[in-house]
């Protein structure tokens, strides 16, 4: 699959891609929130430990983050797998994100993409959102499943719509360039309005270029200052430079 270029021009948009996924193991504890909730993880184990061994999902799946995070507990990964399994196979949406990155990052396991896809999937048509934009990056860098820009907008969206800032300010990408979607600077705009008011340094530049160019919205020197010196606040720099580099993995 083709990769997405990044511009480094004045007047041109960044169009580079985050191609790194979520990558941090999740639970929503619910049961036992006191303990956890103050870091009494010792506690929270023996209040999870039951409810886990009598097939409560979520108890599993937050079992299996206090394995794999060693919370209250000696780490060990599988352990970890272990309760995530169950909990996956019982519809913890959350357990099946973590599977996904266990198996995309070779946690304790062989890597295995195709694997990593399959339960990532599982979350992302639950409405996980941290998994509909690891899907969006699956089939963008064609990881566990055929590159296809088409499905990379559907997933990207569906996180995007969601708030996540990340998918926003990617989805803003693939409107102003035109990939799997119809090129659409209003649309491009609006997504990277959403990331940028959400703080993404990146969309605040870009928006802030859109603003400058004329470019789905109205030419405005005013709003294009404001964006980027947003930017620029946070310490966001884009390289300068008329070269053209191919990102990749």
């Amino acid at each position: 699959m083709k990769r997405f270029a990044r511009y480094y021009q004045g007047s041109v948009l960044l169009t580079s891609f985050f191609i790194i996924l979520t990558s941090n193991a999740y639970c929503a504890p619910a049961g036992g929130e006191s303990a956890f909730g103050k870091s009494d993880y010792k506690a929270a184990y023996q209040e999870f430990k039951p409810l886990a061994e009598r097939g409560d999902a979520t108890a599993q799946c937050v079992l299996g983050y206090m394995y794999e995070q060693g919370l209250g507990v000696r780490k060990d990964h599988s352990a970890a797998m272990k309760w995530w399994l169950m909990a996956a196979h019982g519809g913890n949406a959350d357990a099946q994100f973590n599977l996904g990155i266990v198996y995309s990052e070779g946690r304790g396991v062989p890597r295995d993409y195709a694997e990593a896809a399959k339960w990532t999937r599982k979350a992302a048509e639950q409405g996980h959102a941290m998994a509909q934009y690891n899907m969006g990056i699956n089939y963008l860098e064609g990881q566990g499943v055929s590159g296809d820009y088409s499905e990379v907008a559907k997933w990207f969206r569906k996180a995007a719509e969601q708030g996540h800032a990340k998918a926003q300010y990617n989805l803003g990408v693939m409107y102003k360039n035109g990939w799997g979607v119809s090129k659409d600077y209003a649309e491009a705009a609006k997504w990277y309005r959403k990331a940028a008011e959400q703080g993404h340094a990146q969309a605040r530049y870009n928006l802030g270029l859109m603003y400058q160019n004329g470019l789905g919205v109205r030419e405005d020197h005013a709003e294009a200052s404001e964006w980027l010196g947003n930017a620029e606040n946070q310490r966001f720099a884009p390289s300068h430079g008329a070269s053209e580099e191919t990102v990749s993995r």
